[in-house]
C-alpha cells in the first residue's frame, strides 16, 4: 500500500506541491558517519516558489499502519542525521536526478547563486533540513511527535478512492501547510 501511495503522490506531484517545485524521483542510500547506519528516502522536492531562496526537502511517504515510535520517527531521525553527513553525496544525486537543467541554471541565477552546484551547495549546507510527509490518515501521535525534532517535518494527507473505473484523490496542498522558509505561520 505505501508503494501505491508513493506512486500516487509522484503521479500528482504538480497539484500537491505547486508548479514551482520539481518532485525528484531518486532512492539512494544515505550513508551515516558510521557507514553503518543508512537511510533510504522516498524521494525529493525542490521548492522555488520563493525565487530568492530555493529550498529542499526529502520525501518519505507514509501510510497510518506504521507506527510513530517504532518506523516514522525512527527513520525521520536517521534522515536528519545522515543528511549532515553526506552533503555531497546528496548533491550529486539531486543533480543528476532532474533533467531540466536549464531551468535549474536559471532559478540558480534569479537567486544569485553562480551556478547549479552553488545553489546546491549553499540549500544543502546551508538551509534548514525539512521533511514532508504524505500520509494516507495523519493521527495525534504523528503530530505531537513531530514538535519533538529541531528541523521542519510536514505532514500532508492524501487519501485515494476508487469506485468501479473512477479513482478520487483528497489532499492537502503543500502550501495550504504554510511552510515557506521553514517556518509554520
Amino acid at each position: 500500500k505505501e508503494q501505491e501511495l508513493e506512486k500516487d503522490v509522484i503521479a500528482n506531484s504538480k497539484n500537491i506541491f505547486g508548479n514551482k517545485t520539481i518532485y525528484i524521483d531518486i532512492k539512494h542510500r544515505i550513508k551515516g558517519d558510521d557507514n553503518k547506519n543508512s537511510s533510504i528516502p522516498d524521494g525529493y522536492l525542490f521548492d522555488y516558489t520563493d525565487e530568492h531562496k530555493p529550498r529542499l526537502y526529502v520525501v518519505e511517504c507514509e501510510t497510518q499502519q506504521h507506527g510513530v515510535r517504532d518506523h516514522i520517527a525512527p527513520q525521520i531521525t536517521q534522515f536528519g542525521l545522515n543528511f549532515a553527513s553526506a552533503q555531497n553525496d546528496i548533491k550529486k544525486n539531486i543533480i543528476n536526478g532532474i533533467d531540466d537543467k536549464s531551468l535549474l541554471n536559471a532559478v540558480a541565477l534569479n537567486a544569485n547563486y553562480r551556478n547549479i552546484d552553488d545553489m546546491f551547495d549553499h540549500i544543502i549546507n546551508n538551509e534548514n533540513f525539512g521533511v514532508i510527509i504524505p500520509i494516507d490518515e495523519i493521527y495525534p501521535d504523528l503530530e505531537k511527535a513531530k514538535k519533538l525534532f529541531a528541523f521542519n517535518i510536514e505532514t500532508l494527507q492524501f487519501k485515494k478512492y476508487v469506485c468501479g473505473n473512477s479513482i478520487l484523490y483528497i489532499f492537502v496542498t503543500f502550501y495550504d501547510c504554510n511552510i515557506f522558509n521553514g517556518t509554520k505561520d
